[in-house]
């Protein structure tokens, strides 16, 4: 998880080990638990919820990622970059001789493939794709940049374009209930998605005390949540 888009400033990670069912499983929850929502009002009593991404091709593409990986090279592991605009999913695979993306059917791990198969984590058939195009479609989210050579392969999910149209148009927050100290800070978490209490004081201007209480004040508005503050790591807030 970065806090910039180049990928230098780490704000938190996770190296996950297991079972390849409980890798899927453990990604897909790191990527839940960092993914904004953007709320639309429909006049009913409950909101409706708006993700930044598609979890579910999120997901998908994670288990061809666990699916097809070279598992012979054991100098390079699966990564998921997870920026302020994208999700970028990085895997180690060796291209197969004539593969051409979208026409050719490969299965590196048959008995991986076989038994995803058989508990509905993916099909054999190579349609992973096509089923993240169904969804991002579905979601209006537009379909991941794909790019590959001989030995790695990547899969780039941005923004969804419903997501970014409901946060331009200030349907997220109602922002004329914060103060006008929030409303310095809400501008800058749209743009950095967090911020720290010594960063709320550097932008507003004030004294640790009222920054403390208009946090916990967004906290409780729903507006953000508490993230990092274990083992050491410094407290921030992010938008929820």
């Amino acid at each position: 998880m970065f806090k910039d888009n180049a990928g230098v400033d780490i704000i938190d990670r996770k190296e996950i080990e297991g079972s390849l069912f409980e890798i899927v499983e453990d990604v897909m929850k790191f990527v839940m638990l960092y993914s904004k929502v953007a709320y639309r009002f429909t006049g009913k009593p409950q909101r409706e919820n708006i993700y930044e991404y598609p979890f579910d091709a999120v997901r998908e593409a994670v288990i061809n990622s666990v699916m097809h990986k070279y598992y012979f090279e054991h100098g390079h592991n699966n990564i998921l970059r997870f920026l302020p605009d994208r999700i970028r999913i990085e895997n180690f695979w060796q291209k197969p001789s004539h593969f051409v993306l979208g026409k050719t059917v490969f299965r590196r791990n048959h008995l991986i493939a076989d038994l995803f198969s058989k508990i509905h984590f993916g099909e054999k058939m190579g349609t992973g794709f096509e089923r993240i195009r169904e969804i991002c479609k579905k979601e209006n989210a537009p379909f991941p940049e794909i790019e590959f050579n001989e030995n790695y392969f990547y899969v780039t999910f941005r923004q969804s374009e419903e997501y970014l149209n409901i946060l331009s148009r200030g349907e997220k927050y109602e922002v004329t209930k914060l103060n006008e100290r929030q409303k310095i800070v809400f501008d800058h978490l749209k743009k950095t998605g967090r911020v720290t209490t010594k960063e709320y004081i550097e932008l507003t201007k004030t004294t640790r005390r009222t920054a403390i209480r208009d946090l916990n004040d967004l906290v409780s508005k729903k507006i953000l949540h508490v993230a990092g503050g274990m083992a050491g790591k410094q407290r921030y807030y992010v938008l929820m």
